[in-house]
């Protein structure tokens, strides 16, 4: 991922992804309109002269901000319950806004006036059909990927930060930021988003704008399992004939930055990710499969989030687990027949999926403290033990309670990382990833089991 600086751009290299939203510092609001817009509603009509801007914190939302003529208060009543007006820039809606603040101006001439969008704003009209769509995305991990070239102050600028995969439909490209670096340490130390690939996806002919949702919502969820936490293409730019036809800002889920787990090694390749690509879009179009990939990697993501309690992450990444065996080892290969697998126990559940993945269900000696509370209660495999911290949390009488408390916090965190593992591991065994991962309990690279016992 070093750059390489050149006079000349080699001719077999491709250029990367331009895009025009630009971010130098995290969270810094994203302008989309600056100038003259028109508050309008029913029949009553207002010239604003303003902003509309994306803004990240505390919540991604998009906002206007604006001064008005005095004569505001005369028309509209703002302070009106349920009273959402629309924006129009020129003679095309934008959106449906919400008044968060109205005053009058230190001089008592105009009103200022703030409010937030309640959906999406598009500028520029939505076509029929697009044969490609640009974004960006923030806070996504680094990966090795291919070579690409940026022109640059100091000349041509080579990057080995391309990621790249394909169907029959549609050609996915992903390049990082030039600054790539720079930014990914400005984002450790602030916190929230900032801007750090931009992409396209290409057709290989025009669909439909609502098609192009489809695929971005797939590529969010594939991109999400990858990053341990929940990312999204924001800032969407519809072209038809290479001609830019409409932006569109999206609120599609992203999380804000923090230090998280994440399976994928940062020299994971191109090549080996459009390999777990083919089989994740497979599925994706396999209806009840495409629901299965977007509640496990959704609750996957709340299981690995360290912004709520291991307690609570525990009860999700369980969750996780028997979504798993409904849907890979039931529903899928008929491992288990009729009401047979209703009566299975939450831990001969997980145990299946251990087998699958041909793994061990010993605790790893590596959590101690889970493992010697575990054998005060005669209990020596990890499948049982997660079940039996999450159920004292759960079913919180008396009784679990004061197992709670005799549990303890830190064996608690190490069953919720064995969890993590288990999720980890099933889900790589379902996309057919025989590469090396990130070991949650033991915090090294390692190659999964049933790769290694092929």
């Amino acid at each position: 991922m070093e750059n390489q600086e050149s006079s000349s751009a080699p001719i077999n290299i491709p250029f990367g992804i331009e895009n025009r939203v630009l971010m130098s510092e995290p969270n810094e609001p994203v302008l989309i309109h600056k100038g003259n817009f028109i508050l309008q509603n029913n029949g009553d009509k207002v010239d604003v002269l303003g902003e509309i801007y994306f803004n990240w914190i505390p919540s991604m939302s998009i906002k206007f901000k604006g001064t008005c003529s005095i004569s505001f208060f005369d028309n509209i009543s703002i302070v009106k319950q349920n009273y959402s007006p629309s924006i129009f820039i020129g003679d095309r809606l934008i959106g449906e806004v919400i008044i968060t603040n109205e005053e009058k101006s230190s001089n008592k001439t105009e009103t200022e006036i703030t409010g937030v969008f309640k959906d999406a704003v598009t500028i520029g009209e939505i076509n029929p059909e697009i044969d490609e769509i640009g974004f960006a995305i923030p806070n996504l991990k680094p990966f090795w990927g291919n070579a690409f070239q940026l022109n640059t102050e100091k000349g041509i600028t080579r990057i080995s930060g391309r990621i790249s995969f394909s169907c029959k439909e549609f050609n996915i490209i992903i390049d990082q930021r030039k600054d790539y670096k720079t930014l990914r340490k400005k984002l450790f130390s602030s916190g929230g988003y900032i801007l750090l690939y931009n992409g396209k996806i290409e057709f290989k002919k025009p669909v439909s704008y609502e098609r192009t949702e489809e695929i971005c919502l797939a590529l969010n969820t594939f991109l999400s399992f990858i990053n341990g936490r929940r990312v999204g293409s924001l800032f969407l730019e519809g072209k038809l004939n290479n001609e830019i036809v409409f932006n569109k800002y999206t609120r599609h889920v992203n999380e804000s930055y923090q230090s998280s787990h994440s399976w994928a090694l940062d020299d994971l390749k191109s090549e080996q990710i459009e390999k777990i690509w083919w089989k994740f879009w497979y599925l994706w179009t396999q209806k009840k499969a495409k629901e299965f990939l977007i509640f496990s990697i959704k609750w996957y993501c709340e299981g690995n989030s360290p912004e709520l309690s291991s307690d609570t992450r525990l009860i999700m990444a369980q969750s996780t687990l028997e979504l798993i065996f409904n849907w890979w080892l039931v529903e899928l290969n008929g491992l288990i027949k009729g009401s047979d697998s209703r009566n299975l126990s939450a831990s001969n559940k997980i145990r299946l999926i251990l087998s699958s993945c041909m793994v061990t269900k010993d605790i790893p000696s590596e959590l101690k403290e889970l493992t010697d509370i575990m054998k005060g209660q005669a209990i020596n495999d990890g499948p049982e033990s997660i079940v039996y911290v999450r159920n004292a949390l759960v079913h919180a009488h008396e009784k679990n309670r004061d197992k709670i408390r005799k549990i303890g916090p830190y064996a608690r965190f190490q069953a919720l990382r064995l969890a993590i593992m288990y999720i980890d591991l099933a889900l790589l065994k379902i996309l057919d990833y025989d590469g090396r991962y990130k070991n949650k309990c033991l915090g090294v690279q390692w190659v999964p089991w049933y790769s290694r016992n092929s």
